[in-house]
This record gives structure tokens, sequence and C-alpha cells, in this order.
């Protein structure tokens, strides 16, 4: 899907929407990777705090998961019914996400340091060809939304 998207799609959508003046190969960049797969915490969290969450103009606010990001079943609140009433084990799985999540970020982190050679990798690459750079920031992501969530 990601090589469909960036050689197939991106590129005539540039040369149509650059006259515009908008930018397809930003909003991929920007976009979050979660298409619907897997539930995350950085969804839930924009859910949760609606209010407080940036809005930004960019294709992924049309992708929407309508699912509980604990057990996955439908539902149109971040969590369902049936997770809301087990407390507990509902945020304790979520915590164990946000584990989970953080060691691989820190993982990613590690690879861009010593692919750079330098302490600040993650800053100094930029590198769109980098299957990492991707993965990378899917982990901060979900990070970032865990630490909404808290």
């Amino acid at each position: 899907v990601k090589y469909y998207i960036e050689k197939g799609i991106i590129p005539p959508c540039e040369r149509l929407l650059n006259l515009l003046g908008a930018d397809p190969s930003r909003w991929w960049m920007d976009m979050k990777r979660d298409y619907r797969g897997k539930p995350s915490m950085h969804k839930l969290a924009e859910r949760v705090l609606s209010e407080r969450a940036y809005r930004r103009k960019t294709v992924d606010q049309y992708f929407h998961s309508h699912h509980c990001v604990v057990c996955d079943t439908e539902s149109l609140t971040g969590v369902c019914e049936k997770c809301m009433q087990r407390p507990q084990e509902t945020v304790a799985t979520l915590m164990n996400a946000q584990r989970r999540g953080e060691a691989e970020m820190q993982r990613m982190r590690h690879l861009c340091q010593e692919c750079t050679g330098c302490k600040e990798g993650v800053k100094a690459c930029a590198s769109i060809d980098c299957p990492v750079f991707y993965e990378r920031r899917d982990a901060e992501e979900h990070c970032k939304g865990a630490a909404q969530i808290r």
C-alpha cells in the first residue's frame, strides 16, 4: 500500500494540487500510519479530548476507526461499554500498551542513533527512504496519544 501511494498516487496529485498551493507529500508525511489495522492510543486521545486536540486539514482526518482501543470491538466511543465496566483491567491493558509503545520508540531511536552516528540521530535523520523513519514516527504518535490519555 505504501509503495502504491508514494509512487502511483502522490506524484499525479502533486502535479495537480501544487498548482493550488497544496502539498500532498507533506500530507502523506504528516499522516498517521494506522489506517484502520489496529486501534491506536492517539486516535482514542483525539476522540476523548477532541476539544483540545489539534485540528489540521489533512487527508488523515477523514479516516476514523470506530473500534475500542482495548479489545478492538466496534464502538462509537474510544472505549466500549464492556471495557468501561472493567476499569482496572482496562487501565492495566492501556498502560501495558503504552509501555510496549515506549520501548518500541526507544528501540527505533537507538537504531537512528546508530545509523546517523550521533546522539541526536532522531533530529539528524530526515530520510523518507528509510523504513525506520515511518516506524519511529508511528511509535512517537502512539506514545503521544497514550500520554494524552493519562
